[in-house]
């Protein structure tokens, strides 16, 4: 009879355990599919439609005030998405320029100011002083490059076909 008791708690401790953990992942899936930020085409254009002169003296500014230092932060539902408490946020300090962007994330780290629009992408605005090199598939301004990823692959795809063309290959035929 004891034995049996024991076996029945157990059953019910595992039970709630695993309720628990599937409520849990239930409410993190529930977060992640929020559309908390812009899609890329949304950040495409908002990107393209800003002033690239104010954005890089915006992001100029940012660097000045985080010389230095490495800093990342976070909008409210990104550091809510990761779990982090202590992620600094997306302040006023922040040059309205770039908070009208919507950023998911700005980090500041080796002389580069990095605009993150959408959590888990490759899609960013970079800035650094450093000119001499390329950061991105678009340069708007001297310092101040767009890193659009759909544009990156086509990118690639497009060198890809030149290249096996010039090798006398005919490239993949899509599957219709």
């Amino acid at each position: 009879m004891r034995r049996q008791l024991i076996i029945q708690s157990i059953l019910v401790i595992t039970a709630i355990g695993m309720a628990v953990c599937m409520l849990n992942a239930i409410w993190k899936f529930t977060l992640l599919c929020r559309r908390p930020h812009k899609e890329s085409g949304e950040a495409r254009v908002a990107i393209y439609r800003a002033d690239a002169a104010i954005l890089e003296a915006s992001c100029r500014q940012v660097l000045a005030e985080h010389a230095g230092s490495s800093v990342t932060m976070m909008s409210e539902i990104v550091r809510k998405q990761y779990g982090d408490p202590h992620a600094q946020l997306i302040g006023t300090n922040i040059p309205s320029s770039i908070r009208e962007l919507d950023p998911a994330e700005i980090s500041v780290e080796n002389n580069i100011v990095m605009i993150k629009m959408r959590p888990h992408s490759r899609d960013r605005l970079i800035y650094t002083p450093d000119t001499s090199k390329s950061y991105g598939v678009t340069h708007l301004t001297n310092g101040l490059w767009y890193f659009d990823a759909e544009r990156d692959s086509q990118i690639k795809d497009q060198v890809a076909n030149q290249a096996m063309q010039a090798d006398g290959a005919t490239a993949p035929r899509p599957d219709r």
